[in-house]
C-alpha cells in the first residue's frame, strides 16, 4: 500500500507539471482594435471552441494577461496562422450570438468556421451576407419507416456561387471540411477575380500536440458476475494515466488518438488494463469513436 500511494503522488506531480506548461503555451500574435489598430504581442493557444468564446493576450511575454470576449475587438491573429474575426451569428430563429468565427479564407466569397457542441461552416459572399452551410440532421418517419433529411449545404454552395457554372460539378464533390470548402472558394475566386488572390488563414503546418492526464478512483464494492452477485464491500484502489495525440494526421486535423491505462488493486489482486480509440467528428456529426482494442491483466 505504501509503494501504491508513492505511484499516485508522481503520477499528480507530473500531470501538474505537464498542466501548467500547456497553460503558458503563448505564441506571437496580435489583436485588432474595434477602430482597426493592431497590437502586437502574445496570444494563449487554445481548441477551437475555447477560441472562440475569449482571446487571451500579452503585450510581452511575461505581462499579466488580459482577456477579450467576442465584440470587445474585431479579432486577432496568431503570427501566420489562424485568424479570429467577431461575428454576429444565429444560434436559433429568435437568438443571435456574437463569437469569434474562425476565418478560413477571404475573397470573393468568404468562409468561415465556429465549434460549440458541434462543427459550424459559414460563407459570406456580398450582397447576401452570412449563410450557414452547416444544419442538424432531422429524422422524420413516412409509411412506417424512418428517415434521415439530405445535406442542404450543396444546394446553398450553388445559390452563393451562381455567378460561376463552371464550378457547379466542383460543389457537388465538396465535404463540410476546411480543406475541401478552401479549394473550393479558393477556385471560385481565381475564376471570377481577375483583380488579386484570395487569402488563405488556415495554418498548413500544425505541430503534434500530445497531453497527459491522471485516473484514479476508489470503490467500497467488489463484484463477481457470475451465477450471483456478490459484493464483498472490498476496498478498491485506481489509479491511471491519460495520453492523447492530436494533429498527428496532416490530412485530417480532426482525428486525435487516446490511451488510457489504469492499474487496479483490491486485498486479492492486482489488474492492469488499458484501452485505445480515436475520436473524430465527420461532417454530420459532433464526434464519433472508433474503437481499436482493450487489453486487460489480472495479476
Amino acid at each position: 500500500m505504501k509503494h501504491f500511494f508513492k505511484v499516485l503522488l508522481i503520477l499528480f506531480y507530473c500531470n501538474a507539471n505537464l498542466k501548467a506548461n500547456s497553460n503558458n503555451n503563448f505564441t506571437e500574435g496580435y489583436i485588432i482594435s474595434l477602430n482597426g489598430d493592431t497590437t502586437k504581442g502574445f496570444l494563449l493557444s487554445q481548441e477551437s471552441r475555447n477560441a472562440s468564446a475569449k482571446c487571451i493576450f500579452r503585450p510581452t511575454a511575461d505581462s499579466e494577461s488580459k482577456i477579450y470576449k467576442p465584440g470587445e475587438i474585431s479579432g486577432y491573429r496568431y503570427l501566420n496562422g489562424k485568424y479570429y474575426i467577431s461575428k454576429e451569428i444565429n444560434i436559433d430563429s429568435t437568438t443571435k450570438k456574437v463569437v469569434f468565427l474562425e476565418f478560413l479564407i477571404k475573397g470573393m466569397a468568404n468562409v468561415y468556421y465556429y465549434m460549440d457542441n458541434e462543427e459550424h461552416y459559414y460563407i459570406e459572399k456580398f450582397p447576401n451576407g452570412l449563410l450557414e452551410l452547416t444544419e442538424k440532421q432531422v429524422t422524420y418517419f413516412k409509411d412506417g419507416h424512418s428517415y434521415i433529411s439530405s445535406p442542404k449545404y450543396k444546394g446553398k454552395l450553388m445559390y452563393e456561387l451562381q455567378d460561376c457554372p463552371g464550378i457547379s460539378n466542383e460543389i457537388q464533390n465538396t465535404r463540410l471540411t476546411h480543406k475541401s470548402l478552401i479549394k473550393l472558394t479558393k477556385d471560385y475566386h481565381e475564376k471570377v477575380c481577375n483583380s488579386g488572390s484570395c487569402i488563405i488563414y488556415e495554418k498548413v503546418n500544425t505541430s503534434v500536440i500530445v497531453k497527459f492526464g491522471v485516473l484514479m478512483g476508489f470503490s467500497k464494492n467488489q463484484y463477481n458476475f457470475g451465477r450471483q452477485l456478490i459484493s464483498n464491500y472490498g476496498n478498491i484502489y485506481q489509479i491511471g494515466a491519460a495520453l492523447k495525440i492530436s494533429n498527428f494526421l496532416m490530412f485530417n486535423r480532426h482525428i486525435s488518438l487516446k490511451a488510457n491505462f489504469s492499474f487496479e488493486k483490491d486485498s486479492k489482486s492486482y489488474t492492469l488494463s488499458s484501452t485505445y480509440n480515436s475520436v473524430y467528428p465527420p461532417p454530420d456529426r459532433t464526434s464519433q469513436n472508433c474503437f481499436f482494442g482493450n487489453i486487460k491483466v489480472i495479476v
